[in-house]
């Protein structure tokens, strides 16, 4: 992190010191400092901003909250399935070879998410570095931290790593919500500090 910490400052013309005063415990300026997203009028590229107060209220829960588990109800287009890929993405990048499995109803529901990372990390200010070369169900930064994609199904989430968090993605599709939710809970055994995140609009 303090490469990219340097290389910002570089790019604004700041002491590096003053950058890690002005991202000290803010996620947010972080995010919006660093990333960018497609503008989907024009499809060109420009800075990340926040949703307020919506979503960097999700974010700075997901990062001080104390509970275990983060349920989010949503609308369309509130864009809470994309802040928790962000905050992964944060947090992985603070906290080297940890691991966050993203589950959706179908693995090409996870894969879209892991797209979503991909694309923050390929337009970033800054050069956030692979580990190796992306899939489209895995990514690996390179500090060892890992994204991979998950179906639903809960045999797919054995024999992998212990995780800092994991995401659900529309979590009230799942045919049975309890077992899903046992089977990938248990990524989250070991450590202190871990989430499991679930997202979803509601089933009607």
């Amino acid at each position: 992190m303090l490469e990219i910490v340097q290389e910002f400052a570089e790019l604004e013309g700041l002491d590096p010191e003053s950058v890690q005063d002005r991202w000290a415990g803010n996620p947010k300026q972080i995010a919006e400092d660093i990333f960018r997203v497609q503008d989907v009028d024009t499809g060109k590229y420009t800075d990340l901003k926040l949703f307020d107060p919506a979503q960097t209220k999700v974010l700075d829960a997901y990062f001080y909250s104390d509970a275990r588990t983060m349920s989010l109800y949503k609308g369309r287009r509130i864009g809470y399935s994309f802040i928790i890929c962000l905050a992964f993405l944060l947090d992985g990048m603070m906290n080297p070879n940890s691991f966050y499995p993203i589950v959706g109803i179908k693995e090409e529901g996870a894969q879209a998410r892991i797209k979503d990372i991909r694309r923050l990390i390929d337009n970033a200010r800054v050069d956030i570095p692979y580990g190796k070369k992306p899939t489209q169900g895995e990514i690996e930064l390179w500090n060892g931290t890992r994204f991979k994609a998950y179906s639903g199904a809960p045999d797919s989430s054995r024999g992998d790593d212990s995780a800092k968090a994991v995401l659900l993605d529309e979590m009230a599709f799942y045919e049975d919500q309890d077992t899903v939710t046992r089977a990938y809970r248990a990524f989250l055994s070991l450590g202190s500090n871990r989430k499991m995140v679930q997202v979803s609009t509601p089933y009607l």
